[in-house]
């Protein structure tokens, strides 16, 4: 399963350079994206929509923290598509079809222990590198589509699947563990 058209494009965040072992203030990284991303952003849908490689931009996928991308569709009357609804389109899309590897970026709250799980104990994540390069997500997006660590984490994520949804049929743990918690919860309510 290959994907040779697909490419990554970038603007700049705005952001200035930081330590990256150091705790990140989140409120203080949104304010120079949300000041900062939109004429960068317009260029970048100019130079997409002036490509004769490049189909026009007809819809843009983001959600309230990228509100440059919000207000560039209003500014171009493009539609808009919220990534929330597209999460919930897009897990109901593989259900849950074959397990899905992940790669994970951890950056703050419960992402660290969702890395931790995904790629340590799980097996069905790889991480990307704190120096974040083009070449480096170029190179885990191909290994985890088509590279033989990818296929390792493809089979991981099928056994999970597997075991999550016997989990949640009738008789299964996560089933029995639910019911036994309401009748507790009925008993002592």
């Amino acid at each position: 399963m290959g994907l040779p058209n697909f490419q990554f494009e970038t603007i700049l965040d705005g952001l200035p350079s930081s330590d990256r072992d150091a705790t990140q203030d989140v409120s203080v990284l949104n304010d120079p994206v949300r000041k900062n991303c939109l004429a960068p952003f317009l260029e970048l849908l100019a130079k997409l929509n002036s490509s004769p490689h490049v189909p026009t931009v007809t819809c843009i996928i983001s959600n309230g923290v990228m509100s440059s991308a919000i207000k560039a569709a209003e500014l171009l009357d493009i539609v808009m598509g919220d990534s929330a609804i597209l999460d919930e389109e897009f897990l109901e899309e593989i259900k849950i079809e074959g397990g899905v590897p992940v790669i994970c970026w951890p950056f703050f709250a419960d992402q660290q222990t969702n890395y931790r799980y995904a790629c340590t104990h799980w097996g069905i994540g790889m991480e990307v590198d704190h120096d974040v390069k083009r070449e480096n997500i170029e190179f885990l997006v191909k290994e985890i589509m088509e590279g033989e660590e990818g296929k390792k984490k493809k089979e991981k994520a099928l056994e999970w699947k597997k075991k999550a949804k016997e989990a949640v049929e009738v008789g299964g743990l996560s089933y029995i563990d639910f019911d036994r918690f309401v009748k507790e919860a009925l008993k002592h309510g």
